[in-house]
């Protein structure tokens, strides 16, 4: 008959190498977690900067075409409205100066803004524009 004996301090070996894979698997799990969620964070703040540059756009456009048809035009919304509406974001427009006149647009989407400046020249019932550019 034989006697099965237990080799003595080899059955603890397997237990702290599968706790050490699973301490190296969980650091890299919550590490990749960690650059996904701000990768997404930040393309979410990308996407917003071009919606409300777009918004701004639009608000510029729309000044421009108001005032090739008045040209007394002082930059409001639709009806007299102090804002334009552009999807979710909004457009706040003012038109200052006679000749060159400067159009501001001011884009909001979210809690982002966007300003663009455009001047421009209106002489003998032709509008000219002389500068677009990013206000900061």
């Amino acid at each position: 008959m034989k006697i099965f004996r237990k080799k003595r301090g080899t059955g603890g070996q397997t237990l702290v190498t599968l706790l050490v894979f699973v301490v190296i698997a969980t650091s890299v799990t919550a590490a990749a977690t960690a650059i996904m969620i701000n990768t997404s964070q930040a393309a979410s703040q990308v996407e917003k900067n071009f919606i409300s540059t777009g918004v701004a756009e639009s608000g510029i456009e729309n000044a421009l075409i108001r005032l090739l048809r008045d040209p007394n035009y002082t930059g409001t919304g639709y009806n007299g409205e102090p804002t334009l509406t552009v999807g979710n974001g909004t457009a706040t427009v003012t038109v200052t100066g006679s000749n060159p006149k400067t159009i501001t647009s001011v884009g909001l989407e979210g809690t982002h803004t966007k300003t663009i400046e455009v001047s421009v020249t209106y002489n003998n019932n032709i509008m000219t524009i002389t500068d677009w550019h990013e206000a900061y």
